[in-house]
């Protein structure tokens, strides 16, 4: 569905170091996941007051299912109690 040129910009202006670092800076904040000894997800969040804002949260599709998301959004939560809603 998306040719080669959008798909590689979007992992450019998304994923590459520079712009994981732009992130950052901007205030976000990201939480991986492994099992294994492997990345099987993350997520990326930015607090704003009381609210927490999700960007991203990716699972690895053979770990889909596993109840690895939930685990993410729990740390998450744990990490910022000060926190009342998560959007």
């Amino acid at each position: 569905i998306l040719s080669d040129a959008v798909i590689a910009y979007a992992l450019e202006s998304q994923y590459s170091d520079a712009a994981l670092q732009r992130q950052q800076t901007d205030g976000q904040q990201f939480f991986v996941a492994h099992a294994e000894g492997a990345v099987i997800g993350f997520v990326a969040m930015e607090l704003q007051k009381d609210a927490l804002f999700v960007h991203k949260l990716y699972v690895h599709p053979e770990r889909q299912g596993s109840g690895a998301g939930g685990r993410l959004l729990s740390e998450v939560a744990a990490q910022h109690p000060q926190m009342r809603r998560m959007e």
